[in-house]
């Protein structure tokens, strides 16, 4: 029959898009963000103790993104430079 490849490849995915969501059982425990930084809080004591930093390390950290960021944006712009290169 005709279209037999295209519907299974519906099927596929919409069979792993339903495997993506939550399974929604009805005793598990959800392990959310909020639910673990309640458990942490109350691990501790119901005292956490956050590190301060400084300006100089908070300038260090920034340099460092800045720094990242545009490797990033030359090592991307080199390899589509060489793909459009090659293709035309």
């Amino acid at each position: 029959m005709g279209g037999e490849g295209s519907i299974q490849g519906m099927i596929t995915t919409l069979r792993n898009n339903k495997k993506l969501l939550r399974s929604k059982r009805m005793f598990k425990k959800e392990r959310s963000f909020l639910n673990l930084k309640q458990e942490y809080f109350k691990a501790a004591g119901g005292r956490l103790a956050f590190k301060e930093a400084s300006k100089e390390d908070l300038l260090k950290i920034r340099q460092k993104i800045i720094q990242e960021r545009t490797k990033n944006t030359v090592l991307f712009s080199l390899v589509a430079a060489l793909i459009f290169s090659c293709v035309f």
